[in-house]
């Protein structure tokens, strides 16, 4: 065979061989998935709060309630991770999961409203039934101080103070807190405030979500376009081998 068939050849393994190197190294990069025993996950349901449910905010020298129902809508965004799954009385396995996520609640006193640890059963792949508990953080009135209002309405009633008509009958045994929604903060005619010190602090209560949750493929959000890229380049490597090769003939 002649040194110019022999050049013939070796190029044309070079051809072929590069395509096969450049699927290998490519080959790691495909291989890369999400793993399906852990998930990050989107819900949306209702929470039903326990007891000291109400909200509350200051607005220009004024107690707002933000929110006085027990019944609310509610969003979490978390992680899913599966754990089994569960026969059903139709004959489908289904998939058993538990749910950690953060809470966001309709009217809360705060944007993030606390932490949800709970269970998800799968309805199908991308739907979910969840339920759990949720630890809130809310705001509540200080001790003492519906004490405190009371005795000033009832001041004021008796003054017939018609800014203050619309409080009077609050009870401070109430349990339904929304009558002081607007109640000003300032002692009347003065600058100063009637209660010492803060009037709402923060709480801690419990709350039932029931909803449910759709997965969420993380890497396709944010790292779809990795893979395809990296594809993209691989059939420039050929056409650099026949390049070089070239040049040395």
């Amino acid at each position: 065979m002649s040194p110019k068939h022999v050049g013939s050849v070796l190029l044309l393994l070079a051809l072929t061989a590069q395509p096969a190197r450049a699927q290998d190294t490519a080959a790691p990069d495909s291989s890369k998935k999400e793993d399906p025993n852990v998930r990050a996950v989107i819900s949306a349901g209702v929470s039903y709060l326990t007891d000291d449910h109400e909200d509350y905010t200051k607005n220009n020298g004024a107690l707002l309630v933000s929110n006085d129902s027990k019944v609310r809508a509610s969003g979490l965004a978390g992680a899913l991770f599966r754990i089994g799954d569960v026969d059903t009385w139709w004959g489908q396995d289904r998939q058993l999961s538990i749910v950690t996520s953060f809470q966001f609640t309709q009217g809360s006193s705060g944007f993030l409203d606390g932490f949800f640890l709970g269970g998800a059963v799968e309805m199908n792949p991308n739907l979910h039934f969840t339920g759990g508990f949720g630890l809130r953080k809310g705001k509540e009135l200080a001790p003492g101080f519906r004490a405190a209002a009371a005795e000033l309405i009832a001041e004021r009633a008796a003054a017939n103070d018609a800014a203050y008509r619309r409080f009077v009958g609050y009870d401070r045994s109430q349990k339904d807190e929304a009558i002081l929604d607007g109640l000003p903060l300032n002692t009347p005619g003065k600058e100063t405030p009637f209660f010492p010190g803060e009037p709402i602090v923060d709480s801690y209560n419990w709350s039932i979500f029931f909803g449910v949750s759709v997965p969420v493929k993380v890497t396709e959000l944010f790292g779809g376009g990795t893979n395809g890229s990296s594809n993209a380049t691989e059939p420039q490597a050929p056409a650099s081998t026949a390049k070089s090769s070239q040049s040395r003939r």
